[in-house]
């Protein structure tokens, strides 16, 4: 005979919610990220096709991309508008003068 699982009074185990165990795990799903991005699903899928864009895990169809791997992501491609310590010399340079041309009036003929 068969038990029925489930009886009257016994708990009925909640729903599980992807997000929510993807947050546990530490992971977003190539929807998310490409909403935290404000780009398209296809432009990661495209990214993925180029080896362009952050790391990423494949189980079966679905694409995870862990927290970490996006933030080092972001952090590689960051640009550094900032003139760095490198480059203030640059003003110092000395700059060729300029040289008043005279001007050559044209031959007529």
């Amino acid at each position: 005979m068969m038990q029925d699982e489930n009886k009257p009074g016994q708990a009925v185990p909640p729903a599980v919610n992807g997000a929510a165990v993807r947050a546990s795990l530490g992971v977003l799903s190539d929807g998310e990220l490409a909403a935290a991005l404000g780009i398209s699903p296809y432009t990661l899928m495209v990214w993925r096709s180029e080896r362009k864009g952050p790391s990423y895990s494949k189980l079966g169809k679905n694409v995870l991309y862990p927290v970490s791997a996006v933030l080092r992501w972001i952090e590689l491609n960051s640009v550094d508008t900032h003139r760095t310590a490198a480059l203030d010399h640059v003003d110092e340079v000395p700059r060729r003068p300029q040289v008043a041309r005279p001007y050559i009036t044209p031959l007529r003929r």
